[in-house]
Parts: C-alpha cells; sequence; structure tokens
C-alpha cells in the first residue's frame, strides 16, 4: 500500500553535515521527531494499518511529494518527476507543506495536515535596527563562506538565498 521513492530516505541535515536516518519504529515515533530535529529533512512512516506520516522541514528545503491511488496506495518522493515516470498523472499529486506533519489513512479516507514546528519571531540574541540584524546576517554568511572557501579551495562557490515561502 505504500511505495517510497525517497532518494534520501529519512536522512536529514543539521548543522554542517548530513545525520543519520530518523529512526523510527512506527508512526508512534514519526508523531515525536518532528519537534527534536533542526536543519533540512523529508521523512515517511508507514504506521498501524497501512497509515502513512508524512514530515517536512520547517523552511522546505527538502521537498516531499505523495499520491494517493483509489485503490488506498500511497506514492511518496521527493521530485514529482519520479512520479510522474512512475504514472502518476500531475494533477494527482500533492506536496506537504513546509513545516507540517501530514498523515493519510487510505483505509478510514482521512489525510489530516498540521504544523509541527513552531516559527520563532525574531530572536533574544538579536535586538535592534536593521543594520544591527543586517550586520549579525552577513557574520554568520562570512562564517559558511570562510567554511566553504576552506572545504573547497579550488572552486568559485556561488549561493541563491531563498527569499522564503513563496521560494520553497
Amino acid at each position: 500500500m505504500f511505495e517510497s521513492q525517497l532518494r534520501i530516505n529519512n536522512f536529514y541535515w543539521s548543522g554542517d553535515s548530513f545525520r543519520p536516518p530518523v529512526e523510527s519504529d512506527g508512526e508512534g515515533k514519526a508523531l515525536e521527531v518532528p519537534g527534536t530535529l533542526r536543519g533540512q529533512y523529508a521523512f515517511a512512516v508507514e504506521g498501524r494499518g497501512h497509515r502513512v506520516t508524512l514530515v517536512r522541514d520547517p523552511l522546505g528545503c527538502n521537498k516531499l511529494f505523495f499520491a494517493i491511488h483509489g485503490s488506498g496506495k500511497i506514492q511518496v518522493s521527493n521530485y514529482i518527476v519520479d512520479l510522474v515516470r512512475r504514472g502518476v498523472p500531475f494533477p494527482a499529486i500533492f506536496s506537504v507543506p513546509a513545516g507540517h506533519l501530514v498523515t493519510i489513512d487510505p483505509a478510514e479516507q482521512v489525510l489530516v495536515t498540521r504544523p509541527c514546528f513552531q516559527a520563532v519571531i525574531g530572536s533574544a540574541s538579536v535586538k535592534g535596527s536593521y543594520r544591527s540584524v543586517a550586520r549579525v546576517i552577513r557574520q554568520h554568511l562570512e562564517l559558511w563562506f570562510a567554511r566553504f572557501a576552506r572545504a573547497f579551495p579550488d572552486r568559485r562557490i556561488f549561493l541563491c538565498l531563498s527569499g522564503g515561502h513563496s521560494d520553497s
């Protein structure tokens, strides 16, 4: 009933490296995990009665698409093209919203979407004018560019900064 085509199956990026797959003994654990993760991730876990839980990182960096066949079969992928190549019609493909958990119960014909991430507006460590906030952001960017320069000394690095939800 559940077919995963996740190319990076239940891995997540946090800090400056990939972390091991999210350990899950089933649906219960999947419901607990999102609050403990930082970084980018997208994963899918099958639970009782073929119920499937899908979770996507708060910024939507890792994509997570799904389709539900009339038979109840659920297909999941990080890329729309993988589902289309498997014969899923484009209009039947849906995306898990950034920072959300989607539970699909094909037997009960129920799909529930709920946020699993509480956005923090502002920061206690960054106060003041736009200039002071911009200075902190620039410091963080310079730190990461220095890390890239050390890791890839003979390469040019290009960075695309996302503008937010509309870019996910």
